[in-house]
């Protein structure tokens, strides 16, 4: 379903799934849509809506109208809701007849502002943004150079593994959380190791053993000023090799979180690297794990 999306188009789905989950809600909504593309596409965000204010308004407008409930798992799948359903498609239909090879962000902004009767559709328009003016506007300016996808080295997003998939989703996360420019291995490590379920990991598994590595590690970080919940932390040369590497060491299989730590093990130079050898993690104990050998 998701081919022709660009990276960021893909990481606003794993936004707005996050953000219903934080919701309780049993369903991906189009405001929890709207609100994981105005957290992953900030140039978009400010183009339209001018400020930060107008953003951070957006989210207290939807915490006041939902019903909070007990929040969902992040290892559930939720559904998209018909009419989020309606956006993607619609902003398909905007690519096509824009005659753009990707599904971008810019195209899922039209599909809510075509989704008028939504609640995301509605938040939008009552800050001004119209469908017409909006389209005119991207209609005249390029579609934005596909450096989402970097030529080198070469993910294949579509490969991975639910577990490892919300893995890279909380090292976004981690990333955010802890002000950090560039998203690491190191943040890798702490989206893996509450996703894992290798026996090897579980002595790193606890509450207690995760803070103390969120510790260490943010003492190496130097942080930025101030992050916005809008601001996305550009994914570091070194976590995409990571990335790239655990695509080759799963062969024809799914990339799986011990896939993701032999990539962590083999950036050895790394601090995510020394926390696990120091855990007396291995590269032949994890790839025994994963053959069930």
């Amino acid at each position: 379903m998701f081919e022709r999306y660009t990276e960021k188009a893909r990481r606003v789905i794993f936004f707005a799934r996050y953000e219903a989950s934080q919701f309780g809600s049993p369903y991906i909504e189009t405001e929890h849509l709207l609100l994981g593309l105005l957290r992953e596409d900030k140039t978009l965000a400010n183009r339209f809506l001018r400020s930060h204010a107008a953003v951070d308004s957006i989210r207290r407008q939807i915490e006041e109208r939902s019903t909070l409930r007990e929040k969902v798992s992040s290892s559930v799948d939720l559904p998209l809701s018909h009419d989020c359903k309606r956006i993607l498609t619609y902003g398909a239909e905007e690519s096509e007849r824009l005659r753009h090879k990707h599904i971008g962000t810019e195209h899922l902004l039209i599909g809510v502002l075509k989704e008028e009767k939504s609640f995301a559709a509605e938040l939008l328009m009552e800050r001004g943004l119209r469908l017409s003016r909006v389209r005119q506007e991207l209609e005249n300016t390029p579609p934005e150079a596909p450096q989402e996808v970097a030529p080198q080295p070469r993910i294949d997003w579509g490969r991975f593994a639910k577990p490892a998939g919300l893995a890279t989703f909380l090292a976004h996360k981690e990333a955010h959380e802890l002000r950090s420019r560039t998203i690491e291995v190191e943040h890798l490590l702490l989206g893996v190791l509450q996703e894992d379920h290798l026996a090897v990991t579980l002595p790193l598994r606890s509450d207690a053993s995760l803070e103390e590595i969120r510790r260490k590690i943010a003492e190496h970080t130097q942080p930025t000023r101030m992050i916005s919940f809008v601001a996305q932390p550009l994914m570091s040369p070194r976590f995409l090799r990571a990335m790239a590497f655990a695509c080759e060491e799963s062969g024809s299989l799914k990339v799986d979180t011990g896939h993701l730590i032999l990539a962590i093990l083999h950036e050895e130079n790394s601090l995510a690297a020394g926390i696990l050898r120091d855990a007396g993690v291995s590269p032949s104990a994890v790839s025994e794990e994963l053959t069930g050998g």
